[in-house]
């Protein structure tokens, strides 16, 4: 087996993925509640058969094994709009496909009010209260105003509170899309989380960040691309004066 070859080949796979997270990143950059990603890497050490050869080593190959979330809170929005909401602190909406009635959990705070008259995030998921329903607002209501800590008021009285939640550990959570994440995991009450009205919060990806690391990404994958292109002259040098010799 050639390991140069090989090991180098799965550094560039490695970088590769790392190029793609980055390159997700930017182009979320302005996505409501995005969270930055990623590449969590380790080595892949193969044992070799030393054939009663003492000094011969280990191969020690590069291997992409997940995906890290950085879950640190986002730059605070100002929009006006009293159904925006931002959460500050650590937590998460509790929210439920009304289809499916999968749940699933966000920090995209720009909501809605449903043809149903239930709250609503903008892509159609139900925002669940701390009884665990929908919340549901009077047809008639005028005025919605949502507190620090969840309660749901309009001029008819009080429709309900939304429940904050968080978790023993965030790197669980699974990305499903839309900003929406799913967790085996139980969660529990964010106490320390409160929301603000009128705002949103936006990406936490830093785009200067970014672009510097794509580009140490980029000049890193392009020097082991010039080792593999020389190794591979080397070999064909090598076997062409094999062949002069016999």
């Amino acid at each position: 087996m050639d390991t140069t070859l090989y090991v180098a080949l799965s550094h560039q796979a490695a970088m590769r993925r790392s190029l793609d997270l980055i390159a997700n990143n930017i182009a979320n950059m302005n996505t409501t509640a995005f969270r930055r990603e990623q590449v969590m890497f380790q080595d892949y050490v193969i044992e070799l058969d030393r054939l009663d050869v003492d000094d011969m080593k280990d191969v020690a190959f590069v291997q992409d094994y997940g995906v890290a979330r950085d879950f640190r809170q986002g730059r605070l929005q100002q929009t006006g709009n009293p159904l925006d909401l931002a959460i500050s602190g650590s937590g998460f909406f509790e929210v439920q496909n009304p289809e499916t009635g999968a749940i699933n959990y966000s920090r995209n705070g720009s909501l809605k009010i449903t043809e149903q008259g239930t709250l609503a995030t903008n892509t159609g998921q139900e925002v669940l209260s701390a009884g665990g329903g929908p919340i549901e607002i009077p047809a008639d209501a005028s005025k919605i105003d949502i507190a620090a800590d969840g309660t749901v008021s309009t001029n008819q009285g009080v429709a309900g509170r939304i429940r904050l939640v968080t978790f023993d550990n965030e790197q669980l959570l699974e990305k499903v899309g839309d900003t929406l994440f799913s967790s085996e995991e139980q969660p529990i009450d964010a106490e320390e989380a409160t929301l603000v009205s009128g705002m949103i919060e936006g990406s936490n990806v830093q785009p200067l960040v970014e672009m510097t690391n794509m580009m140490k990404v980029m000049r890193s994958y392009q020097s082991v691309n010039n080792t593999i292109e020389k190794y591979q002259e080397m070999r064909v040098s090598s076997m062409r004066n094999l062949g002069r010799v016999q």
